[in-house]
C-alpha cells in the first residue's frame, strides 16, 4: 500500500468527493470555503493513486477558544477530514485499521506543512484515536487538544408535519397554534438586509457594539448561500407586516443546517420564532432531507430550545493542533 498526498485543486473533483463521503457536508464544499474569504489548501490523500481521505485546512483562522465566545471555527461547522464511501464501507476489521493508517499519514504531513491545525469533526467521525496518539512517544513535538461538543439533530424521514409536531414540548405546541390563529406568515426571502437588521436591534437592545469582523463575515456566508443555490432566507411576519422572525439555513443533499438566527426583541414572546422553526423543518421535511441539524447545543439556553423541537443531542469533538515554539 502506497499512500500519498497532494493538494487538489479541482473543486469539481472536491466537491464530488465531498458529496459522496459520510462525513461531507456543505461546511467543506469549495463554494463555502471560499465564501469565508480566508486561505485555505484542499487536501487529498490517495492509496496507490486513489482517493481515500479529503482534508480542508484554513490556517489563517483565529485558534478555538475552548470555553470562550466562539464555540466554532469563524462559523465552519464540520469542517474536517472525511474518508472516501469506499472505505467507510469495509468491514470494520479492515476499515478501522486502514483509517487510521490514513489519518496517521495525513497528520504527519500536514504537521510538517503547518504550523498549527483545527478541526470541526462531523458526528460521523467516530474515531479519534489517530489525533489522540498523535505524536504520542514524542510530545515535545506537540499533541492534539479535544474538545467535546454537542449538536442536535431531528430526523426530517417522516411522513407527516403532524407527526414532528406531535413529538415537541406542549409549549412549542402551544406557541405554534398561537402563531398560526393569529396570522404570523413565513415566505423565502432575498432579503438579507433583515438579518442585519435583526441582529442591530439584538445588539442595541443589550447595549453592546457589533464586531465587524463577524458582521461581514455572516454576510459573505449568506451571500454565496443564496447565490450558489446552498441556503434559504426563511422569514415570519407579524399579521401587521412586522418582521419577528428569520432564519438562515443552509443545505446538501442529505441534511438542513440552522445556521444564523434573528429575533425582534419585541416579538418574543409572540412565537413566531417557533411558527418559523415548524415552517423550516417542513419545507426541508418535503424536499428530501433526511436530518436536520440544529447546529450546537453547548449553551443551557439555546440547547433547551433546540431539545424542545425533539433534536436528538449528537456529540462531534473540536481538535486543534500548534507546533511547538
Amino acid at each position: 500500500m502506497t499512500l500519498s498526498i497532494h493538494i487538489c485543486t479541482d473543486y469539481g473533483l472536491w466537491d464530488s468527493f465531498v458529496s459522496a463521503s459520510p462525513q461531507g457536508n456543505i461546511f467543506c464544499t469549495s463554494a463555502f470555503l471560499e465564501s469565508l474569504r480566508e486561505p485555505f489548501v484542499c487536501y487529498m490523500v490517495s492509496e496507490d493513486g486513489k482517493p481515500c481521505l479529503a482534508i480542508p485546512v484554513n490556517e489563517s483562522a483565529p485558534l478555538f477558544i475552548p470555553f470562550g465566545h466562539y464555540t466554532t471555527f469563524r462559523f465552519a461547522i464540520y469542517q474536517g477530514p472525511m474518508f472516501a464511501k469506499e472505505v467507510e464501507e469495509l468491514p470494520i476489521h479492515r476499515g478501522a485499521a486502514l483509517k487510521l493508517k490514513l489519518m496517521d499519514f495525513a497528520l504527519a504531513e500536514l504537521t510538517g506543512r503547518h504550523k498549527q491545525l483545527r478541526f470541526t469533526l462531523h458526528p460521523q467521525f467516530s474515531d479519534v484515536r489517530s489525533f489522540l496518539w498523535h505524536n504520542y512517544h514524542n510530545e515535545s513535538g506537540g499533541r492534539f487538544d479535544l474538545n467535546l461538543r454537542y449538536t442536535g439533530l431531528l430526523d426530517l424521514k417522516r411522513s407527516s408535519q403532524e407527526n414532528l409536531l406531535g413529538e415537541v414540548r406542549n409549549l412549542r405546541k402551544r406557541e405554534f397554534q398561537r402563531s398560526q390563529k393569529e396570522g404570523v406568515v413565513c415566505l423565502v426571502s432575498e432579503d438579507l438586509d433583515i438579518l442585519d437588521q435583526l441582529d442591530d436591534l439584538v445588539f442595541e437592545r443589550q447595549e453592546l457594539a457589533r464586531d465587524l469582523t463577524d458582521q461581514e463575515a455572516r454576510r459573505s456566508i449568506a451571500v454565496s448561500a443564496l447565490q450558489n443555490g446552498y441556503g434559504r432566507l426563511l422569514v415570519a411576519k407579524l399579521a401587521t407586516g412586522e418582521v419577528a422572525s428569520a432564519y438562515l439555513c443552509l443545505y446538501d443533499e442529505r441534511c438542513a443546517y440552522y445556521l444564523f438566527a434573528g429575533n425582534h426583541p419585541d416579538t418574543r414572546k409572540s412565537g413566531a420564532s417557533t411558527y418559523l422553526m415548524f415552517y423550516a423543518l417542513e419545507k426541508f421535511r418535503q424536499e428530501g432531507k433526511q436530518n436536520f441539524d440544529f447546529i450546537g447545543l453547548n449553551s443551557p439556553l439555546r440547547g433547551d430550545f433546540k431539545t424542545s423541537f425533539n433534536a436528538t443531542p449528537t456529540a462531534h469533538y473540536l481538535v486543534q493542533w500548534q507546533r511547538p515554539s
